[in-house]
């Protein structure tokens, strides 16, 4: 199993500045990673473009995000849109984006086991990856339709204007 992370690399650590500016957490990543001597399993990826982001999440099994504080995830939607299976934490506007247990799993925000859980169910089930797969991209279709959308925003100004303009 590997583990593809995509932004910064600790491992190319190209100028000065960046040596300097590397967080605590991702050192503490990295003293994980040499520790348990996982350098083969995870793979830092640096920084993708939009075509290298969508060829790595339709690569992927599955894409997981255990965040703890989340509004609208783009990531989450990108990787929906092409169809990678998402388990992602319960947390701030993720639930308004996908439907639990229909086109994404959700775990309860800290609960690693759970989330292993989830994992290890999608890995081991490929028929609910296929359904989280098709159903992510039907609603992702949904809510990215350009004339919908249009539409919906066009009556919201319409309310405004004769709500409030117009008195």
């Amino acid at each position: 199993m590997k583990l593809y992370l995509a932004g910064f690399n600790p491992y190319n650590l190209d100028c000065f500045r960046k040596k300097i500016f590397v967080s605590s957490y991702i050192k503490h990543c990295v003293d994980l990673i040499n520790k348990y001597q996982l350098q083969d399993n995870v793979v830092f990826l640096g920084e993708l473009d939009a075509d290298e982001m969508a060829y790595y999440l339709r690569k992927s099994n599955i894409y997981v995000m255990p965040s703890t504080i989340e509004n609208s995830p783009n990531s989450m939607m990108e990787a929906m849109i092409v169809g990678t299976p998402c388990i992602v934490s319960r947390v701030g506007g993720i639930p308004t984006i996908g439907k639990e247990n229909e086109d994404c799993l959700m775990f309860e925000n800290c609960n690693y086991n759970e989330l292993a859980e989830k994992i290890e169910n999608v890995l081991l089930d490929q028929s609910l990856a296929q359904r989280l797969s098709s159903r992510a991209i039907k609603n992702m279709e949904n809510v990215q339709n350009i004339d919908d959308n249009f539409q919906t925003l066009l009556s919201v100004y319409e309310h405004v204007y004769n709500e409030y303009v117009t008195r």
